[in-house]
């Protein structure tokens, strides 16, 4: 199922709060981030904790948004964050990502040399 990002509108306050939250603690550090990076990193954080990750879902449900759709969207986050902490990349993502190969501790795909 392709993920619908446009859900994460409904979450456009929250971000606001995170944001100013986390200037007013550490401005130098998060200074030149911009909107997209703020709601990528709210949304990272929000899935790091079941609990948390329930309350965010259940808004999204109760301003009518299709449950598959939420799901998606929620597990695309889970993945990469997974992915990222692991580093855990496909060859097709270490490219279309342009990682760094110090990075990356393993691949999740293999290929074998005739």
């Amino acid at each position: 199922m392709e993920v619908n990002f446009n859900l994460i509108k409904h979450f456009e306050k929250y971000v606001k709060r995170f944001k100013s939250k986390l200037l007013d603690l550490q401005y130098e550090k998060y200074k030149d981030y911009d909107n997209e990076q703020f709601t990528s990193f709210f949304m990272i954080c929000i899935t790091e904790n079941p609990i948390i990750m329930k309350k965010y879902r259940q808004i999204l449900l109760d301003n009518n948004c299709n449950q598959k759709e939420v799901n998606a969207l929620l597990y695309y986050f889970l993945k990469s964050n997974y992915k990222f902490s692991n580093g855990l990349f496909s060859f097709h993502e270490i490219n279309e990502l342009d990682l760094d190969f110090d990075f990356i501790k393993n691949t999740t795909t293999s290929y074998t040399i005739l």
